[in-house]
């Protein structure tokens, strides 16, 4: 399955699909196309419920386990919750990473 942020912190699709040899760009396209009917309230509800299941598998590493608080603490308030988006999608990068 692919998810992407970008219905959470940039709305609806305003960018042409990519080419057919850019498979990556436009799976991550199609997802976002696929989610573009959701608020952005919604969209961000829905990829931080996808953050916590990655986490979940990495919750013998610490920095996954302050994540997944950070995640359940996820308030939605439109003011202030997509620079924390941003944030807890870099951390989620960097633990599935190591």
């Amino acid at each position: 399955m692919v998810t992407t942020p970008f219905s959470a912190t940039e709305g609806p699709v305003k960018i042409p699909r990519p080419g057919l040899l850019d498979l990556l760009g436009r799976a991550k396209w199609d997802a976002w196309k696929k989610r573009e009917a959701l608020s952005r309230i919604q969209a961000q509800e829905a990829y931080v419920e996808t953050l916590m299941g990655i986490l979940k598998g990495f919750s013998d590493r610490p920095e996954a386990v302050e994540l997944i608080n950070e995640l359940r603490n996820f308030g939605l308030d439109p003011d202030e919750h997509t620079g924390k988006l941003f944030y807890l999608i870099s951390g989620v990068s960097r633990i599935t990473s190591l």
